[in-house]
Order: C-alpha cells, then sequence, then structure tokens
C-alpha cells in the first residue's frame, strides 16, 4: 500500500478523501455492526467504535447536501489539518 500512494498524485489523494467523506454513513454503520459483533465475542470493540465515531464527525460527503465543518473537522486532525 505505501508503494502505491507513494507514486500517488493529488488526484488520487483527492478521491480517498472524497470517497471517504462519500460513503461515511453507511461506513459508520459498518462499524457499528462491526462492534456488536466484536461485543458479542466478549471483545470491547475500541477500534470499531473509533473508526465509527470519527467517520460520524467527518464532514457530509456531496450526496447529503450541506456537509458538515471541514475547517472544524481538519482542525481536529482530519486530513489536512
Amino acid at each position: 500500500m505505501a508503494a502505491e500512494l507513494a507514486g500517488a498524485g493529488a488526484g488520487t489523494v483527492d478521491r480517498l478523501v472524497t470517497g471517504t467523506r462519500w460513503h461515511a454513513g453507511r461506513r459508520a454503520d459498518e462499524m457499528a455492526a462491526a462492534a456488536g459483533t466484536v461485543r458479542e465475542l466478549g471483545i470491547e470493540p475500541v477500534v470499531a467504535r473509533a473508526a465509527r465515531d470519527l467517520l460520524l464527525r467527518m464532514p457530509a460527503g456531496p450526496e447529503a447536501g450541506e456537509g458538515g465543518d471541514e475547517a472544524a473537522w481538519r482542525a481536529e486532525g482530519g486530513p489536512g489539518g
């Protein structure tokens, strides 16, 4: 993966960021389901819960309409922050 990204241009990085925002809601739901599965196995779902929380804090993608507060998200450590 590192080799792939090492040769990536700005367009690739932009697609990764845009794609993540576009699909954040669905991915947050998937992480919530994964957290439930991990919890059923008797394991605290720390990573799945953290991923879900990060996805929920992201500014919305174009399909969601208005979007979130991108400046605040970046200030908290989002891409470019």
